[in-house]
């Protein structure tokens, strides 16, 4: 990650950041490499924003905290428009991004095959993070229609016992039984698009093709090679013509 950064640069990743939505960094000479580590102060509110961008295929969109008002006789004054957005991510970046946050079977190393992390039965996108000494755990998920994020911490900023904060628990717990019982209250779990089913399997296929082709010289020519990888750079293609197709079914409900 600090290579990558490194590459970037700081301030183009900064810059990138404040479109997302984070208003924190200000000052950008406090920063450095680490930031792509957890080197930065952020706000719950500003990470809601950013993940937002996620979940509408890459359309950035200011959190509102009223969505309607009503006055004694039931009658709607006010409703909740959006005003202003702005496109800061490629539909296609973002959708991968949501991929690899909903995909439980690539952190079954790390958080087990049946952890908290998963919703049964839904598509849910989720991120754990923890700071120095245990002074915050976080756990933030989202599906096309919520949001929940959970903060877990002190309010004086002292550490926290570190047996009881980790990425299964603290505010993972939380964010399950909340988003679980939102989700299964408002009956917003998202059955796959056939189309959408096959982008996941051209992204597995083209993740395999990579690994495929960083194999070592002599094993060029290991029978079958090529015909795997001309099917998966197929898949490829299929891929990227159903995405388009998703595309135009429109972007993720707001926020």
């Amino acid at each position: 990650a600090e290579r990558l950064l490194n590459s970037i640069g700081v301030q183009d990743f900064i810059s990138h950041a404040q479109k997302l939505g984070i208003s924190t960094w200000t000052d950008t000479s406090r920063y450095g490499l680490s930031l792509t580590l957890g080197g930065g102060e952020v706000k719950m509110v500003d990470v809601a924003e950013a993940f937002g961008v996620f979940a509408n295929y890459g359309t950035h969109v200011e959190l509102n905290p009223i969505l309607s008002a009503e006055d004694f006789r039931g009658n709607t004054v006010y409703s909740f428009k959006i005003e202003a957005e702005e496109s800061v991510l490629s539909p296609q970046t973002s959708f991968i991004m949501s991929d690899i946050l909903s995909d439980n079977f690539a952190r079954q190393s790390a958080f087990g095959s049946r952890s908290i992390l998963e919703i049964p039965g839904y598509d849910v996108a989720v991120k754990t993070g923890t700071t120095n000494l245990k002074r915050d755990n976080w756990t933030n998920g989202y599906n096309r229609k919520f949001m929940t994020l959970v903060w877990v911490g002190n309010n004086d900023n002292s550490p926290m016992h570190p047996r009881l904060t980790s990425g299964v628990t603290g505010a993972a717990p939380i964010w399950h039984d909340a988003m679980e019982r939102l989700i299964a209250d408002r009956n917003e779990g998202l059955a796959p698009l056939a189309a959408q089913t096959q982008i996941d399997a051209a992204i597995a296929m083209t993740r395999g093709l990579q690994a495929l082709l960083e194999f070592p010289p002599q094993l060029d020519h290991e029978p079958g090679r090529i015909e795997r990888e001309r099917e998966a750079a197929r898949l490829l293609r299929v891929a990227r013509a159903d995405f388009g197709a998703v595309g135009e079914r429109g972007p993720y409900q707001r926020m």
